[in-house]
This record gives structure tokens, sequence and C-alpha cells, in this order.
């Protein structure tokens, strides 16, 4: 709730570490452990091993770790939904451990066991996450990467992994753990993701010859300032639709009101229903433009935009969560897409609503830079990642060391 609804950094910091002090146990101090072994000993912590969001970024870095550098652990405590992705999941790593039917005291024995040289957890406070394995401390080095979009102020958690687009020299103060910095985005992309044949407008349920505007984002994201400046770019371009996955029927009713009172006809807003993630992607190829809100910015949605093909328009927000697509456009090699303030972005909405030409160009770039953009290029960012993580670990056993 304080990363979707706050925009003060300070005050998101303070009521997540408020509710981990009145929720969470209280974390047991690191162990100071030399290195194990010539090869890094990683483990993945995580309950969104199968057909989730956060494995179809990851499942690339999973696959491309070096073998003869890095020795990966996946500590899965999730079922098995005998997805394709699972299994993907079962074969991208070293070794496999279902810790699911088992307590935090067992499981945290499981892991000190495997002489873990960091454990990266993939959830932070989301869930099905596990914070009582990390509050026992069972590797010496513990992250945090990916699952949760701020700082997770929780003692089992050393150190939280970002960029300097997300986490801009001087926001040091907004996290209580340190941080680990990655030189492009932080958010890790599959280069093996499929891109499917985009689907029909007709079978989107969308005007043939319009411009889509698209905002997939869920919808407690979908805030009122943005979206005052998507009517205003729709009563200024007759020929546009705005598209969204809205599945409540509440909340439809009140996205139609409030397009009527704003002089937008209702029925130009368009729901798409939940569909598995390839046809998702199929569909989102009949978007001309996807949508960006604050101050809880496209995470996934924003990458999923992106690899089939669509342009992003940003706000650059003022915490981590709302800073992310700023992050994916430097990666895709867009900054231009960026805004600085909300005035910023409805000025460049207008501009691309009103020049079709632009929006193919960016298409095409992004179509032809599948294989060569920097935020595609996941065997580039898993040696960068491997990086961070030997940094990491030098760290804690440096410390072991001098001790």
């Amino acid at each position: 709730m304080a990363v979707a609804l706050l925009a003060d950094p300070a005050v998101q910091r303070a009521g997540i570490a408020g509710w981990v002090r009145a929720t969470l146990p209280p974390a047991a101090a690191p162990a100071l452990v030399a290195r194990r072994g010539d090869r890094l000993r990683v483990g993945y912590l995580s309950s969104d091993f199968h057909d989730h969001a956060t494995a179809h970024l990851a499942a690339g870095l999973f696959e491309h770790h070096d073998r003869a550098r890095v020795e990966s652990f996946a500590y899965a405590h999730d079922a098995d939904d005998g997805s394709a992705m699972r299994q993907r999941l079962v074969g991208a790593f070293d070794h496999w451990v279902d810790v699911a039917r088992v307590d935090d005291d067992a499981a945290a024995r499981r892991i000190r066991a495997d002489a873990l040289d960091v454990l990266v957890d993939l959830k932070g406070h989301t869930h099905g996450a596990r914070p009582g394995i990390l509050a026992r401390r069972p590797a010496p080095r513990q992250l945090h990467y990916l699952g949760f979009p701020g700082t997770l102020a929780f003692g089992g958690v050393d150190a939280f992994v970002a960029d300097a687009i997300t986490a801009p020299p001087g926001c040091e103060a907004e996290f209580a753990e340190g941080l680990l910095r990655l030189p492009v985005c932080y958010q890790v992309n599959d280069s093996r993701r499929p891109v499917p044949a985009p689907a029909s407008r007709a079978a989107a349920g969308l005007p043939e010859g319009a411009l889509v505007l698209a905002s997939f984002n869920q919808t407690y994201k979908l805030t009122a300032p943005f979206f005052a400046a998507w009517m205003d770019a729709l009563r200024a371009h007759a020929d546009a639709v705005l598209w969204l996955n809205v599945p409540h029927a509440r909340a439809r009713a009140n996205l139609r009101a409030a397009a009527e009172r704003a002089g937008v006809a209702p029925a130009r807003i368009v729901f798409a229903p939940t569909v598995p993630q390839a046809a998702h992607v199929a569909r989102l190829a009949c978007a001309d433009l996807a949508l960006d809100v604050l101050p809880y910015g496209s995470h996934t949605t924003g990458s999923d935009a992106l690899w089939a093909g669509v342009p992003l328009l940003t706000c650059r927000g003022t915490t981590f969560a709302g800073r992310v697509g700023a992050s994916l456009l430097a990666a895709a090699e867009l900054p231009e897409l960026v805004a600085d303030s909300l005035p910023g972005y409805a000025r460049r909405l207008t501009e691309l609503c009103a020049d079709r030409a632009r929006l193919a160009h960016y298409r095409d770039h992004l179509q032809r830079g599948r294989a060569t953009l920097p935020l595609f290029d996941t065997a580039a960012f898993t040696r960068a990642f491997e990086r961070m993580l030997e940094d990491a670990v030098s760290g804690v056993a440096a410390r072991a060391t001098a001790k």
C-alpha cells in the first residue's frame, strides 16, 4: 500500500518500516563467513517459480549463469503448476530445492547446509513471501531483487538491487538497506520470450483505424491526474481510444462515468479481458502507445509493451516504483519518452497523438532492437549481475578476514 499510494520516499520508508516492526520477526545478525569455494554459490528464494511475471522476466538470468563461475540453487516455496515455465526453471538451476512443505526453521537449515555465498530473495513484501526464512540468516549475504519496488526496511535483507535511474545518487536515505546498482537497467528481461503473431484489432475488440492508447497496469495504479491527461488527449483526438485491463465491474463503471464527466464518450474506453501471457503479448501489438502512471508505474507491464514493439510514455517519479519506466526506456534507447513532470507528460502525449509517423518509427526501433537493445540483452545483463554478486560477497569476505 505504501509503494502504491505514497509519492514521498521518506513517508514511504517510514510506513514500510512501521509495518515491518509490527509484523515481521526480528532478524538474526549476519554471519561473517569467508568465500566457500571456487564457484560463487548463489541461491534464489521465491514462490514465483511458475507461470508468473517474475519468471517471465528472470528465466533467462537463471539460464545464462556461467556454470564455471556460478553454482545456482532454487529454493521454491510454491506449488508446481505443471506449466512449461516451471519445467524450464527446474532445468535452469544446478540445484532445485522444494521448501514449500517445510516450516521456516527447516527451510533455513537446508539453505544453511548448502553453504551459500549469497541468497537472493525475489519476493520482498509481496503475497507468498517467507520473511521468516530470511530472518534466520541462512546465508552470510542476503539481497532483495525484483519482487518488491521499494525498501524492505527489514533486518533480514542487507542490500537492494537497483540502478542509477531507479535509485539515483543522493537517494540512499530512501532505503534502509544498502544499494547495489547495476550498470544499465535493474530489470532483467528474457531474450528467449516468444514473439507471437500480432492479434487483429477486430479480435481485440478495437476499432480498425483508431489511435489506440493502452495502459495495462493494474486498476489500483490508475490515478486521477493521469486519467485526466488521457481524457484531454481523447478530447483533442477524435480517432483515439483508451484500452485498459480493468477486471472489476464497479471500477469499469467508475471510469466510464469519469470519462463522461470529462466530455469523452464512455464507449471510447475499451476494456480488455485477462488472458494468458502469450495471448497478451500478441494483442499488445494492436496498441500504438502504452501509457505509464504514477506514483507506481509500469514494471513488467512496461517491459511487455516494449517487447511487443509498443513505445511507452512515462513520467519520472519520486520513488523507485515511479522511476522504473524511465529506466526501461533508457535501456531501450528511447529517453525522449520520459517526461519529468505531469504537464510535460501531457504535452508529449498530445504531440505523439498527432504524429503517427513518430509512433511507427518507435515501433520499428523496438522491433529491430529486440536482438541488440540493452534492455533485452539477457547475456550481458547476467554478466553484470554476476559481477555485482561477486562484489557483494567480496565485501562480506573482506570483513570476515579482518575479523
